[in-house]
């Protein structure tokens, strides 16, 4: 059952992939920090790490290289801590718990925002595509 989900999780990527004539995915690497201590509780915690998260990776990865298409990981670290309007690149220096009001929401300049879309636009702004103006980027 997880190796279908798994695979069924790669196909739909991919199929999305195709449709839009994407040629580069980057998958954030959280799936790799499996074994690292979390504040979830218990049940949470499980239902978490029961997820195919490395499989289903690792079957996008083969079968986009199939169709030309380049899959790799991004690093996670402080991306939903530092502010992703700030002039600053997005690192240790950068990263301010205090801008987490609580779980989900943070102070940017701009007031208060979700903290995964702003952890988003810190990734796009890591890897260089990020447009302030739409906050959005311009993939590829």
């Amino acid at each position: 059952m997880l190796r279908n989900f798994a695979h069924t999780v790669s196909n739909l990527v991919l199929e999305l992939a195709l449709r839009h004539n994407i040629k580069e995915i980057r998958v954030g690497d959280g799936f790799q920090n499996k074994n690292k201590r979390s504040k979830l509780n218990s049940i949470a915690e499980q239902t978490w790490h029961l997820l195919p998260r490395g499989k289903a990776f690792e079957y996008l990865k083969y079968k986009a290289e199939e169709l030309g298409i380049f899959v790799d990981t991004i690093s996670e670290d402080y991306s939903s801590g530092a502010d992703s309007l700030l002039n600053k690149a997005v690192a240790e220096e950068s990263c301010t718990p205090e801008l987490r009001v609580k779980r989900g929401l943070l102070k940017s300049v701009l007031g208060f925002i979700n903290a995964d879309v702003n952890a988003c636009r810190s990734l796009l702004k890591k890897l260089g595509i990020f447009d302030k103006i739409s906050g959005l980027g311009k993939p590829p």
